[in-house]
């Protein structure tokens, strides 16, 4: 199942299973996620300050926010902490592509975990007409799944190393694992229909 098969209605599945120690792209998701935080906390209070006694130096109001900036990273860290906890070290997920985009489902938990490569299962050997009715379980059997939408995809980024592409668009970012065997398939596959997308290459 972790190779990309092609089904019985002409997409294309997989599953991909990674360490989440090994692998740090959800790591350092979290991370930009993060710095997006502690830099509008920071423009706030430089804003603060000049409503108040005036423009006051980087090191100040660094020195000022240091508190805060203490306890977003301890929650930082204990919130990856805790999801490597509940994935069990090992993040599962779901792909389902066609030409218009592509699904990504994610399993958190054992239970989870177990829903999807069953569902998988019966998608990548069933070759009824029906397959299609029963895709629709994918996204039923987890919390959590992505769609990106080929047409509104604004930016592309491989990270062969990583076995990762980045699909950027308003309102969603999205990361596809795939096998490094089927890398330049799905990436090819992707980049050919995204034909509005900024591409970078990256170390693919």
């Amino acid at each position: 199942m972790e190779r990309v098969q092609q089904c019985g209605d002409g997409k294309y599945r997989w599953i991909y299973k990674m360490s989440t120690l090994k692998n740090p792209t959800m790591m350092i998701r979290m991370g930009k996620i993060l710095g997006v935080t502690l830099l509008v906390i920071y423009i706030i209070a430089q804003l603060a300050s000049l409503i108040g006694e005036g423009e006051k130096p980087f090191l100040q109001t660094v020195e000022m926010l240091m508190p805060a900036i203490l306890i977003i990273l301890a929650v930082y860290i204990v919130s990856y902490l805790l999801w490597v906890l509940l994935c069990g070290g090992t993040y599962v997920c779901a792909f389902e592509m066609d030409d218009a985009g592509i699904l990504h489902a994610q399993g958190q938990n054992k239970t989870e975990k177990q829903k999807l490569i069953e569902q998988m299962t019966v998608l990548l050997g069933a070759v009824s007409p029906v397959i299609g009715v029963l895709g629709s379980g994918l996204t039923a059997a987890v919390n959590s799944s992505w769609k990106s939408n080929f047409f509104a995809v604004t930016s592309l980024k491989a990270k062969r190393r990583y076995n990762a592409i980045y699909l950027n668009e308003p309102g969603c970012k999205n990361i596809i694992y795939v096998d490094g065997r089927d890398f330049d398939f799905v990436w090819n596959f992707i980049k050919a229909r995204c034909d509005k997308a900024k591409t970078n290459e990256g170390d693919s």
